[in-house]
This record gives structure tokens, sequence and C-alpha cells, in this order.
């Protein structure tokens, strides 16, 4: 075969044609290209090379600044903004006007603001009466400040006079008139939206504070001040995880930012995360002394640490910062009583009904620790009592109170189950939650006691928990009746039990009638749809009533179309699942992290990368604290073969993010580049859990291919494939087989892989390039896949060209080689590839 017509790529996929000088302008054009596709990293290479040499090319920079403002980059967001403006006589007038919007917009959420007071005398030739009205608008919100004194008795339009009366509203809390917020917030560039989410912030609508800030940063740019608010209106929302995300993101880069500090130090706080909670409260107490909430928290840590002294300093003074009831005064009370003020602080527990909610359990337990450790036992079985007879909010604390009383009695903390009462307690759910504990840690003779026990009193649960005990002793015949017998439509542990027990016990029919019959009752039906749909499925037996009955569902709550949009994903119907996520997308305020992983599902199933890409770029603008949307992202490029864009990202994140998924990657695309010395150097440095880990070891198995030890490289990226197939180990392992002249077990294994992963183009292409010359129709088939896939490569249509060629398929050929040459005019292979054609 000619090797100027069979480009055969290698495990990178890529071939080099030759080089020709390209013009700013062209590199310009491309940048630009990468810039749409969201790879900004390379955009922001590109563009500094572009106006290194031609500093005044201001498309660039404006691309550039563009770029900055996508990648949160927002000082030299504004560094260009203010270059361009110094040049702005070569601006257009609207993008003068969009010059000048952004710098002061950036100024303006710096806190930057002499740059605006001054902004008439640093760029004199930008004076108009447009940028005269932006800065007579913005200063009215400038405090202290002359500017401000001088907006307020100036020209007052519609727009202004509508601002004027917002920002009077903030200043004194009263209730703007809703013309005057209407007239703002249609201010179609969104320039105002975040002095409209502030007042919202300070009329605590916390709902319209989001809506309004999150608007900005869609029709504008992501930036600390709006993340800072977001964090705010979510935390206060008491939407915990999406408060945490955004204030995690502004310590990435302002790490002693005191109300994003405090903001991820409570949220620890709250999951019970004490140690994680610490470092940020100190920091955000040390910012604000008379931050009695921060300092009740940083107290409450001490106290449990029993630091009682360091809890005292921190909650000395909340007497006189909150009531009576508040809770931090109960921290108060039960420090001093550490301390040695227990007669005195003891009365504020027993003589009062002190609970009045969840989290005062929390406190009459450590209250009745320490009454036995002042041997008063008789207050602590005061306390106990209280603590048991008190209602709680959910099962969930049933179990904590379950733990904490029996924390009381077993000091060292493990779960003493001796401790579980003989009579059945008159509070059903707390019934429910003994036998779940017991049935969770295997306590199967514990069950069989209290069946025994509670039988008199509560048949039904001594049903339950019987059952439950046969059930961990594999009689799932018997456990079945007594189930049935116990049965109740609102207890899911029972009914999950019941249903396993009948596939266990060969009556399937019974257990798929018992989800359908739940499914209808249940007021949230999701578990049970995903239950019944893989019964389904192990079985072969038809899906019918799940999608009928996820249809129903999904016209009352859009989260079913998730459901329904994982079903038709598991049944391959690609247009169905695209169409319940778009449908999902749009009726709900705020889609959820399972909607982009679903996404994402959808698009690597459909087999187009560009449009994989999008999705991972929105999913990790959703959640950019997460690292896992990026580690994803960064894997799915290199099966792309898309290799720089890959390791350009790994490099980024690693000072984004504290991950050593990140060293690991970069060490891996320096074994890719051949860089073997740095590599393992690095290497070295690395956790000993991350060497074992799939990528760790395709890296052990790179350093055995340097050796020339191929057998060694087989046995190790073998154990790497098997716990997690990927395109860089599959590759490898085609790679170790061939060197030890096993071709046809090489090809049989890239056939099974590709089987397995279509997406991956690199592997596909080997593929295609060994079968070439052993069997032409299969080449056929995968080129043409990928030519699907990838419309524009003229390197695939060449190959199969050839291919068809030689299959006697002349016209599709000479057709395809006309147009990579359209794509390539200069190319010498393809050139030779058409007279090869035309000659045959």
């Amino acid at each position: 075969m000619n090797r100027k017509i069979i480009a055969v790529m290698g495990l990178s996929g890529l071939l080099t044609f030759g080089c020709t000088t390209e013009t700013n302008e062209e590199r310009f054009e491309k940048a630009k290209s990468d810039f749409d596709s969201g790879a900004y990293d390379v955009t922001a290479i590109n563009l500094k090379d572009i106006i290194r040499e031609e500093p005044t090319f201001l498309e660039a920079r404006m691309l550039l600044l563009e770029t900055y403002l996508k990648t949160s980059q927002i000082f030299n967001a504004k560094r260009e903004a203010t270059r361009i403006l110094e040049n702005a006589s070569q601006l257009s007038l609207e993008d003068s006007k969009a010059m000048v919007e952004k710098y002061l917009l950036l100024s303006f959420l710096n806190q930057e603001f002499s740059d605006i007071e001054n902004f008439e005398d640093t760029f004199p030739s930008m004076q108009s009466a447009y940028t005269k009205k932006l800065l007579h608008r913005l200063s009215l919100f400038i405090d202290d400040s002359p500017v401000h004194k001088r907006a307020e008795s100036g020209p007052q339009d519609p727009l202004t006079l509508a601002l004027h009366e917002l920002y009077l509203s903030v200043a004194t809390g009263a209730n703007a008139d809703t013309e005057a917020l209407t007239f703002i917030k249609q201010e179609s560039s969104g320039f105002y939206l975040p002095l409209l989410g502030q007042y919202f912030l300070k009329k605590n609508d916390f709902s319209e504070c989001i809506k309004n800030f999150s608007e900005f940063e869609d029709k504008n740019f992501h930036h600390p001040f709006i993340s800072l608010r977001l964090a705010q209106c979510y935390f206060d929302e008491k939407q915990y995880s999406e408060s945490f995300e955004y204030a995690q993101q502004i310590l990435t880069d302002y790490p002693e930012q005191p109300l994003a500090n405090k903001i991820v130090g409570t949220i620890f706080f709250l999951k019970g995360a004490m140690s994680k909670a610490e470092p940020y409260l100190v920091k955000a107490s040390s910012a604000n002394q008379s931050d009695f909430a921060t300092k009740t928290y940083l107290g409450t840590i001490y106290l449990q640490q029993g630091y009682y002294e360091k809890a005292y300093q921190q909650l000395k003074g909340v007497e006189t910062a909150y009531p009576q009831s508040h809770p931090a005064r109960k921290v108060l009370a039960i420090t001093q009583m550490k301390l040695g003020q227990y007669e005195q602080k003891l009365d504020e527990f027993v003589s009062k009904k002190t609970i009045k909610d969840d989290s005062d359990i929390a406190f009459l337990a450590i209250a009745a620790s320490t009454a036995l450790e002042n041997g008063d036992k008789e207050s602590q079985a005061k306390l106990v009592a209280e603590i048991a007879g008190s209602e709680v909010s959910s099962p969930e604390m049933e179990v904590e109170k379950l733990r904490l009383i029996n924390q009381l009695y077993s000091p060292a903390n493990n779960l003493d189950f001796n401790f579980v009462p003989k009579i059945a307690p008159d509070n059903s759910t707390l019934s429910r939650v003994i036998i779940g504990t017991l049935f969770r840690y295997t306590q199967t003779e514990k069950l069989y006691e209290v069946s025994k026990n509670w039988r008199a009193k509560s048949p039904a649960n001594a049903d339950f928990a019987e059952g439950a005990a046969l059930y961990l002793d594999e009689k799932y015949t018997q456990a079945v009746g007594f189930f049935t017998k116990a049965k109740d439509n609102t207890n899911l542990l029972l009914n999950s039990l019941l249903v396993d027990a009948y596939v266990k016990s060969d009556q399937l029919n019974k257990a798929i009638a018992l989800l359908k019959s739940l499914i209808n009752e249940s007021a949230n039906p999701g578990l049970l749809l995903d239950q019944l749909y893989s019964l389904n499925l192990a079985n072969s037996l038809p899906q019918d009533f799940v999608h009928r009955k996820v249809k129903e569902l999904a016209s009352v709550s859009a989260n079913y179309y998730l459901l329904k949009a994982k079903f038709s994903l598991l049944d391959q119907d690609f247009a169905s699942a695209n169409q319940s996520l778009e449908k999902y997308r749009v009726e709900v305020e705020e889609v959820s992290n399972t909607y982009w992983k679903l996404n994402l599902k959808s698009k690597i199933l459909t087999g187009k990368p560009d449009d994989v890409i999008e999705a991972f770029d929105k999913w990790i603008k959703a959640y950019p604290t997460n690292a896992e949307p990026t580690i994803a992202k960064v894997s799915y490029l290199e099966t792309l073969g898309r290799l720089d864009e890959a390791h350009i990202l790994t490099q980024r994140s690693m000072t984004k993010f504290k991950d050593e998924r990140f060293k690991l990657f970069d060490v891996n695309f320096l074994v890719m580049n051949g860089e073997y010395e740095n590599a393992a150097a690095k290497f070295a440095t690395l956790s000993a859990a991350q060497k074992e880990t799939p990528l760790g070891k395709g890296i052990r198995a790179s350093f055995a291919f340097n050796k020339k030890d191929y057998l060694a490289a087989e046995r190790i990226v073998r154990e790497a494939y098997e716990t997690t197939p990927s395109s860089r180990s599959a590759s490898m392992i085609f790679s170790a087989l061939m060197h030890q002249n096993k071709k046809e077990q090489a090809i049989s294994f890239l056939e099974k892989h590709i089987s397995y992963l279509p997406s991956d183009q690199i592997n596909m292409r080997l593929l295609a390039d060994t079968l070439i010359s052993s069997d032409l129709k299969k080449a056929q088939s995968y080129y043409i896949f990928m030519l699907k896939v990838s419309p524009q490569d003229h390197q695939i249509m060449n190959n199969l060209a050839w291919i068809e060629s030689q299959l006697g398929n002349k016209e599709n050929a000479k057709t395809l080689i006309e147009k990579a040459l359209e794509l390539k005019p200069d190319n010498k292979d393809y050139q030779d590839t058409l007279k090869d054609i035309i000659n045959s």
C-alpha cells in the first residue's frame, strides 16, 4: 500500500502535513472558533500571542477580554478593558459603548469607585452623553463620594429616577415602587440587575435576589461580588449545596473573604463536620468580632472538643445579643456548667420544657452527660426522659434520638443494642426506626427478641421485626408471610424487603403486582418505578406500565421528566430522552445535578463530540467548585485525541482544585509526550492510592513500555482496563499485543472495546488503519462511521477514498478525495490519491 495514500494515525491520532505561515487575521479567526467551542484556555494563549505581535489589534483584545470574563479572571479583564479604551479611536460607536459599559461595570463590582469618579479625566476622548448618563446613574450608589452628591442633583431621566428611588429604598429599608423595579429590570443588557439583587437581599426576598443576580451572570459574566451575593441569598433560602458551591468558588481566589468563610464554616457546622467548619469560622470571626452567630458556632465546636474556656471566651456576651430561648444561650449555659457552675445552670434544662425543635435535643443530651459527670443520676434520668418523649420532625431524627440516648449509656460510642426497649414504644415511627437500625446492623437475634417482646402490645411491628429476622436468615418464603401480615404502604423498608423476598422465593408476579400497587398509591413513587424497571429489565419483561406511569407523573411534576429520560436512555430511545430532558430544563427554575449527568450521557450516546463538550462546559458552569465535571471533561478530551486542550485544562485545574487526581492527569500527559524522566519524578510524589487507580496503573504500564517490557505492560494495563475501561488503556493493550506479534488478538480486543465505547475515535481510527492491510470491508465500515461523526476530517476522506477505490467504488472514491482536496488543496498525498483513482 502506498504510504502517501494512507495516513496511519497511530496512538496519537494526529499527522502533520507541513507548516504554513498564518497571518494574525487567520489566527484570530481560529481563536474565535476556539472561543465559540468553549476552549477558553487555548483561546487566551493564542490571543496573547497575537497581541504580543500586534498590540493595537483591538478585536483580539476585545475577544481576550471576553475570554477572561468567561474564566472569571476579573482583574485581567479590567486591564484589557483599560487598554482598549486607551485606543478607543479605532472602535465603532457600538463597540465603544460596550467597552465603556464593561469598564464601568467591572469598576463598580470590584468596588474600585475612584476609577468611576476619575473616568472622564482618565479617558477624555470617551466623553459623550451616553457615558455621562452611565456615570451619573452608577454614582448614585457610591456613598460618601462627591460624585454621589453631584448625581443626586443632576439631570433625572425616567431610568435614573427609578434608580434613585431604588438607592433610597436600599438605604432606608423602604419598599421601592413596583413600576420603578419593573422599569429597571426591563433594561435589556442586565446592566443594573446587581442593584436590583441588592435591593431584594435587603428586603429578605431571597428568591428574587437569586433570580436577579443569576440573570446578570447569564447576560454578562461571573464576578466574585455576584458569586458572594448568590452564596448569601442561597444560604438564607436554606439551599445550602448551592450556597456552598458559590462560597467555595470565592475562597479559591480570595481565601480570607469573611462572608464566604462564614457561609462555608456554617454549612460544615450544620452538617456536623466540626473540624472542617472550625478554620473557616475562625477567619470569619477574626474579621468581625461582633458577629455572635459565628462566635456561637465556634463556641459550640470548642465545647464539643472539651476546650471549655475557649468556648466561654467565644460565647460570653450572647445573653445580651439573644433572647432567653435562643440556642446560643443554651450553649453558654452548658459551657458554664462544664466550668463549674453546674447547679446554677442546670435549672436552665431540668425545670423547663426546653425542647422546641430538633436542635434542642442535642443540648439536652450534653446537659444529661454533664449531669452524669457530676454524679447527678436523678437529673440525668429526667433529661433522658425528656429526650425520649420528645416529638421530632423526621425518622432520621428518631435515629438521632436513639443514638444520643445510647451514647449516654455507652461512652465508647458503640451501639449497645441491649438498650432497645422490651416494650414497643407508643410512637410507631420510633418502633420502625429501631427495627430498621437492628436490620441495618444485622442484629438477627435481637430482631427475634423484639418480635417476641412486642407481640402483645404491637403485633404489626412484631411481624415486621420477625420478617426482617427471617430475611436475614435467608428464609424468604417465611419472611413473605410475616411481611404480608405487617403490610403498611407507608413503610418503605418493609415493602422493599417484601418485594425482594418475593423475587428470592420465585414469586416474581407477586413482586411486580406489589410494586404496581405501591406505585399507584404512593405520593412519591420514583424509587419504586426505578425498582420495577430494573426488575422488568432483569427478567426481559415489557416496560409498558413503567413508561405509562412516568408519562402521567411527568404531566404533574417536571422532576419525573428526568426519570423518563433515564429510562429512555436505557431503552436507547435518544430522541425521547432528549425531549424529556429539554422539557425538564424548561419547566424547572433550576436544574439538578442529575439533569447534567443524564444530559451528558445522552450526548455521549448519540456520538456528537461538539455537543458533548458543550454539555461538559454547561455542567462545569453550573457547579464551578466541583472538580468532578472537569475531571470527566479531561478524560473525554483525551478519548477524542484533543490532548493539548486536555493538558491545558488539567494544568489550570491543578491550581483551582485541591484534588490530587489532576496531578495524576498531568503525569499522564507528560508520559504521552514522551517526557518519562519528568513524569517519573512527579509520579513518585503521588500518594499510594493514586498510583493504584486505573490511570495510575496505566502510567506504570507506560514506564514498562518505555523499558520495552511489553508482557509486564500488558499485565499492568489489563488490571486497569478491567476496573475502568478507557481509550488510553485500550490503546496500550493493543500496542502491547502488537509488540508481542499477536495481531489477531490485538484486533479482536480493539473491536470488543469499540463496541463497548463507540465514542472512542482514537482507537476506532487505530483499528481502521490496522484493518486496511487485512480486511478492507471492515475498515470501510469504521471509516464511514467516523466520517459521520467528523464530516470535515480530510484524512478520513483520503483513507476512505483509497478503500472505496480498492473495492471498485470509483465514483464514491472520487467524490471523497475531491472533497478532501477542497479542504486541503495543496496536499500532495491527496493529489496522488486522486491520480491513482482516475487511472485505476
